[in-house]
């Protein structure tokens, strides 16, 4: 079974166990996001000809701003990690202008 199929079979097991699914998705509609009880949208520009490396790049920039939340909501001091993530973006186009 493709990856996908395992990971949507894993979240509509995991809902019907009653614990909480979060999708990263780009597709709000996606089978995926179906099982999801909550969904974080993955939508971004197309930049060139970057095969998954732009999806990939988003999910984890996803992710960190999550953690970032998670931190923050904990009391945790957040201010240097939050700096690096927002230079991303930037180094990002920069990195793309010279390949």
């Amino acid at each position: 079974m493709p990856m996908v199929g395992r990971t949507i079979e894993a979240a509509a097991q995991a809902r019907a166990f009653g614990h909480r699914v979060i999708a990263l998705t780009g597709s709000s509609d996606s089978r995926l996001a179906k099982e999801a009880s909550d969904i974080l949208d993955l939508t971004f520009p197309a930049l060139g000809s970057t095969p998954g490396t732009i999806s990939f790049l988003a999910m984890l920039m996803t992710l960190f701003e999550l953690a970032l939340q998670w931190g923050s909501a904990r009391g945790r001091d957040i201010s240097s990690a939050r700096a690096a993530l927002a230079r991303v973006p930037e180094a990002t186009k920069q990195t793309l202008e010279r390949a």
